[in-house]
């Protein structure tokens, strides 16, 4: 049958038929109104460009793909700031398939999250060198035992506390390409 299917894709164009509408609570004061438009306008441009971003990846819109996962069940977002230069702040916030990502707890809450998933050895290598990680190692290994013929590798990106600093290292078909590095500031 294709209930399943109508289903869901009903749900979807519900859920993000309109773009979601940003309101905080004010109060009567002219000031205040003022400074929550502004933080209105800031959240719809945040929302913009993270759409933006990532149909330039070739994706559908965010809100659709985030609306399917959440009418499949399960969601995983990765919201994270990157600086352009010179102060100018670039605002993302990737979608992780749900069955990728393993969130470790500990008796203090969550402790790890390990992302793995498969892609191609092609963007593994992109990625690598996108990101100043050792894209050489991940060459020399494809070079040396001659696998660019397969289609994918794993890649292995874990997020932990050490010390209560987040720290992201990431391995790429068995090879250390980004070493354990603080990532707050």
């Amino acid at each position: 049958s294709n209930a399943p299917k109508a289903l869901t894709d009903l749900g979807v164009s519900i859920i993000a038929g309109k773009p979601p509408l940003w309101r905080t609570p004010t109060k009567e004061d002219i000031e205040e109104r003022e400074r929550t438009s502004k933080n209105e306008r800031l959240l719809e441009g945040i929302m913009r460009e993270v759409s933006r971003t990532h149909r330039r990846r070739l994706h559908h819109s965010w809100i659709v793909e985030f609306a399917w996962y959440i009418c499949t069940g399960g969601y995983a977002v990765f919201p994270f700031i990157t600086d352009r230069g010179g102060g100018d702040l670039a605002f993302r916030c990737e979608l992780w398939d749900p069955m990728d990502v393993y969130p470790v707890a500990g008796s203090d809450g969550l402790e790890a999250v390990y992302r793995v998933y498969t892609t191609s050895k092609v963007q593994a290598l992109s990625m690598a060198k996108a990101n100043g990680w050792d894209w050489e190692a991940l060459q020399q290994r494809f070079d040396y035992r001659s696998r660019m013929d397969e289609d994918t590798l794993e890649v292995v990106n874990c997020w932990y506390l050490e010390d209560g600093d987040v720290v992201n290292g990431v391995i790429m078909d068995g090879v250390l390409v980004k070493e354990p590095t603080q990532e707050t500031q």
